[in-house]
């Protein structure tokens, strides 16, 4: 019986690509930490409650959609959501391109983290 290896093949990937996919995995927790000790240095004691608040705000809006698709059930989510709620879906592609402004700008915090 032959035994196939399951793993990469040897020199398949090289410094720079493992450098890049540790930064990636990594950067977002140092960005978390700057921002808190950021938040903590102006807000002190109270950062506490703000970093509740902010958890309390972000499930809400991770409910929302839930709720939506009571009604509205599709694979579009947000943007169908959208299109959906004005007549003719006007507001579809607008939200789509917001998106892709989003996707855009968003790099530069990434790179304002690093």
């Amino acid at each position: 019986m032959v035994r196939r290896r399951s793993g990469l093949k040897r020199n398949s990937i090289g410094i720079m690509q493992g450098i890049f996919q540790s930064m990636g995995q990594v950067d977002p927790a140092a960005d978390i930490a700057i921002l808190l000790v950021a938040t903590f240095s102006i807000a002190g004691s109270r950062t506490i409650l703000s970093v509740i608040f902010g958890w309390f705000v972000y499930a809400i809006f991770m409910v929302t959609p839930y709720q939506f698709s009571k009604y509205k059930a599709n694979a579009g989510s947000y943007y169908a959501f959208a299109a959906g709620s004005t007549e003719g879906g006007k507001l579809g592609p607008v939200t789509a391109l917001s998106f892709m402004y989003y996707d855009i700008t968003g790099a530069a915090f990434g790179i304002l983290g690093l």
